[in-house]
């Protein structure tokens, strides 16, 4: 990562470095127009008087239009960032409405399965009681008709018993 930033401005690292040798190099030019002039003293301390007057305005001029630029790009980013928060409340308000609707139509579903499970329950034992009732009477139908005919049989067989001592008496 450190050779993609090489030559690049880091905050704290090499822009203070950058700064420097522009200062450094400012003293050198400075000195070295002093040196090779060809005006008098007086003009040559006018002229560098002047330039640096106009240097300071182009500086001051420069910070304005910095600052003012600066100034504009943060109202863009404020209203932007206000904007996306709008945005993304109105979405989020958006989604939490469907949501609700989803939940309250599964809901509803899930009721009207349950009455109709229930419903289907109700009669499915209903139908099972029909029919345990109607086994119960069959067999207690059966039990009753087995008892007739074991009665019967018990009758006869003691009307038989019967008969056969009053003869045995009569002997």
């Amino acid at each position: 990562m450190s050779e993609e930033r090489e030559g690049q401005q880091t905050p704290g690292g090499n822009g203070k470095k950058f700064f420097l040798v522009g200062v450094l190099g400012a003293a050198v030019g400075a000195a070295a127009a002093i040196l090779l002039t060809p005006w008098r003293g007086s003009e040559a301390r006018a002229k560098l008087k002047e330039g640096a007057v106009k240097a300071g305005e182009a500086a001051k001029e420069g910070a304005a239009k910095a600052s003012a630029a600066a100034k504009e790009g943060a109202a863009k980013a404020s209203a932007a960032a206000k904007e996306g928060a709008a945005k993304a409340g109105a979405a989020a308000k958006e989604g939490a409405a469907k949501a609700g609707a989803a939940a309250k139509e599964g809901a509803a579903k899930a009721g009207a399965a349950a009455k109709e499970g229930a419903a289907k329950a109700g009669a499915a034992a209903k139908e099972g009681v029909a029919k345990a009732g109607a086994a119960a009477k069959e067999r207690a139908a059966k039990a009753g008709q087995a008892a007739k005919e074991k009665a019967g049989d018990l009758v006869r067989r003691a009307k038989s018993e019967g008969a056969a001592k009053k003869e045995t008496k009569a002997d």
